[in-house]
């Protein structure tokens, strides 16, 4: 009877120690984002006194990147389809004819009736690099 009441008062000490941990944690917590909100005041600060306030908030988008063509969409789609087949273990001409016909989709996706030639060559450079051993 004494072992289980001594494994009872572990098991509530170490309860206790649980709690007091979480407890020390949370005010850890609270000191940190205490401190890393002055940090932020300070940042801004001595940003406003050297003449470039605002840089920290801005953001570097990818606006500037002229958007893709058709062409290219249908391309990259093919190809991925190419090199997810020979990921597969298929055949490569298994992977071409999935390549081409995903593109074929995309195409008319993008009201095309036709695959263009430069995502046709994109796809057959991709079989080739792909499939290195076959002809």
């Amino acid at each position: 009877m004494d072992t289980l009441q001594e494994l009872l008062n572990t098991m509530e000490a170490v309860s206790q120690k649980v709690a007091d941990l979480e407890k020390q944690l949370a005010e850890a917590r609270a000191e940190g984002k205490k401190l890393f909100g002055e940090f932020q005041k300070r940042q801004g600060d001595l940003a406003g006194k050297f003449g470039f306030s605002g840089s920290a908030e801005v953001v570097k988008s990818r606006s500037g990147r002229k958007p893709r063509s058709a062409a290219a969409n249908i391309a990259v789609g093919g190809s991925r389809m190419v090199t997810n087949s020979s990921q597969a273990g298929k055949s490569q001409s298994e992977a071409k004819k999935a390549g081409l016909d995903r593109a074929l989709e995309l195409a008319r996706k993008a009201g095309l009736t036709a695959v263009p030639e430069e995502a046709l060559k994109m796809i057959e450079a991709t079989v080739k690099r792909r499939y290195p051993k076959s002809k």
